[in-house]
């Protein structure tokens, strides 16, 4: 038996189409017990642009012609085909002249296996520029950005899940993710900057396996997973040109940057998770990341310099990076009472990398050693079945030290930060037709290592819903925040306020909102000349 359910909303013509593609598949290639069900979702689209086509593809980027919105199909195999598998699906969404789409295959025999195939495809686009070239101002940016993106990204993905026992599965997996198109960028060339074009060609290739056993009590798994990265990039110079300042002495009659970067990374995971009993739960986790990255670069180039002579540039340079990563956590949960339940989390994490650049203008080598560790606390009370109070506090410290290769007789720098916080949260039910939620966070950080990063960070954050039998609701929510660094002498304060009346019936939904957002920025830079101080507001 097949049968397939269209949705109400369907065009007959398209579930005329799939009838015809099912009814008119042999029989012996569904079996004669096998179940299709399944939807679909057709159209057509116009599409007609006025004003700037650029700024409709980077905002909006629909194209004309026939459209896929949505092919959803489902069949139970009957007879012979129920031995190799029990469930096969299939899911097509926004085909045909949209920016994003997605397909995905799934087959399982449930206790034997689970296979998964799955595509996400996007275009991006990106072309601001505000005025022609020849109304340009290099000096003030009139002319916009000229860095132009025009590319697709898609990510294939495979999982195939092997139930070796009811207790033991086996996962193997693989992974492809590619960027290819078109892009351009600047390049600083004899006091003067270029638009080269750059065109995009990127590719990441995944591996993964791993094995999970689960006790009565504790679980663990184990898991490989090998990365291997290339990014082939060759900007290059069009046609000869006189650069984005016209008016210097600077040109370019050829230019041509061919360069390859590629790393391959190996990661060791184990994870053991445990609850002994019904109050007790705790977990384990380890991460170690082995990663080697090579870089190669050959610059062609010919013109005229700013001072009217002419050059020509013949040079190539290598660079190699090594880098360890290390990253262990433990986590325990406790109930202490009914209603009352503790938990806490500690993490390390290590970076060791060591890099050194070949290349002729700028050779040099440096050793980065990173440690960072924190310490996660918190106590979750049901004070009531309608009201849950949850309160945590943290600490972080971060220690780096940088070495460089070209500067040996100075002393490696090190750098040590610490960030320290509460965080309270509230959640209250006084019925089933209200909640209301609440949070507070509070963090300062001890000489972060920029001056554009915060100090000091407030957070307050009120959320309510609130729901009537005639199926209008109301639902209301408030933000503020505030960032400061009190040594570079800035602050940041921000507000939002949201409220919607709801209503939803079986034909129709109306909503009604009003939407309040406010943000105050205050800087008093300190800038230093000699003995003198001087605050710029």
């Amino acid at each position: 038996m097949i049968d397939w359910v269209p949705s109400d909303r369907r065009s007959g013509w398209s579930c005329l189409l799939v009838l015809l593609l099912v009814y008119g598949a042999p029989s012996s290639t569904l079996g004669q017990s096998s179940q299709l069900t399944g939807r679909i979702s057709v159209g057509a689209r116009s599409v007609d642009v006025s004003g700037s086509k650029a700024k409709f593809r980077q905002d909006v980027d629909l194209a004309s012609g026939l459209r896929l919105f949505e092919l959803g199909l489902t069949m139970l195999p009957g007879g012979t085909l129920n031995r190799l598998a029990d469930r096969a699906e299939v899911d097509l969404r926004s085909l045909g002249g949209d920016p994003f789409r997605s397909a995905r295959v799934r087959v399982r025999k449930y206790g034997r296996f689970d296979l998964r195939l799955d595509r996400r495809a996007s275009d991006f686009f990106y072309d601001d520029v505000i005025l022609p070239s020849s109304q340009a101002q290099p000096e003030r940016s009139a002319s916009g950005d000229f860095h132009r993106f025009d590319f697709e990204r898609v990510r294939d993905t495979a999982e195939l899940a092997l139930h070796l026992s009811p207790r033991a599965t086996l996962r193997v997996g693989g992974e492809r993710v590619a960027r290819k198109g078109s892009s351009t960028t600047t390049l600083d060339v004899e006091r003067d900057e270029f638009v080269l074009d750059q065109p995009i060609d990127e590719n990441l290739i995944a591996y993964s396996a791993g094995f999970s056993y689960a006790w009565d009590t504790v679980t663990l798994m184990v898991e490989e997973r090998i990365r291997d990265f290339d990014n082939g990039s060759e900007p290059f110079l069009g046609e000869p040109s006189s650069g984005i300042n016209a008016e210097d002495l600077t040109t370019l009659e050829s230019f041509l940057l061919d360069q390859f970067s590629g790393y391959r990374s190996l990661e060791h995971v184990g994870r053991v998770r445990a609850r002994p009993n019904s109050r007790l739960e705790f977990g384990l986790g380890a991460i170690r990341q082995e990663l080697d990255l090579d870089m190669r670069r050959h610059e062609l180039a010919q013109g005229v310099d700013f001072t009217g002579a002419a050059f020509s540039t013949d040079a190539s340079g290598l660079a190699e990076i090594a880098r360890d990563l290390e990253l262990y956590d433990f986590d325990v949960s406790y109930r202490l009472a009914d209603r009352v339940r503790v938990m806490s989390t500690l993490r390390r994490h290590h970076l060791d990398q060591m890099g050194s650049v070949m290349f002729p203008d700028a050779p040099e080598g440096a050793h980065w050693d990173v440690e960072t560790t924190s310490l996660q606390a918190g106590v979750t009370v049901a004070i009531t079945p309608r009201w849950t109070l949850t309160g945590g506090w943290n600490h972080e410290r971060r220690r780096a030290l940088e070495e460089s290769e070209s500067s040996a007789s100075m002393e490696p720098e090190e750098v040590e930060t610490t960030r320290s916080g509460l965080s309270v949260k509230m959640a209250y039910s006084p019925s089933s037709r209200m909640r209301i939620m609440g949070s507070l966070d509070s963090h300062d950080v001890g000489d972060p290592f920029a001056l554009a990063s915060p100090s000091d960070s407030r957070r307050l954050r009120l959320q309510g819903r609130y729901t009537w039998d005639s199926g209008i609701s109301m639902r209301a929510s408030y933000q503020t925040r505030k960032l400061e660094n009190q040594r570079s002498g800035w602050e940041a304060e921000s507000t939002n306020t949201d409220v919607a009346l709801l209503y939803s019936a079986d034909w129709v939904q109306l909503s009604l909102g009003y939407t309040r957002a406010h943000l105050d920025r205050q800087i008093a830079q300190r800038v230093s000349g000699g003995s003198r101080e001087e605050l710029f507001p």
